[in-house]
């Protein structure tokens, strides 16, 4: 990941104000090496799914409504 981002960094891309990925190793901390401002943050579809990991099924509705 971090030649990746330092390639896209290379080519231009100065800034970058949030990032979205679904736990991908190694991301996060190459961005932050990168671009040490940007704001990591695990899709909602995939922090949804890993809630309800910790939840009873008959929980899920009400855990869905509240984040």
């Amino acid at each position: 990941w971090l030649h990746i981002l330092t390639e896209i960094k290379n080519r231009g891309v100065n800034d970058v104000l949030m990032l979205v990925c679904d736990g991908l190793k190694g991301l996060p901390e190459a961005v932050e090496t990168v671009w040490p401002r940007t704001v990591v943050q695990t899709c909602v579809v995939h922090l949804l799914r890993n809630s309800f990991r910790y939840a009873a099924r008959q929980d899920w509705d009400k855990i869905a409504k509240l984040l």
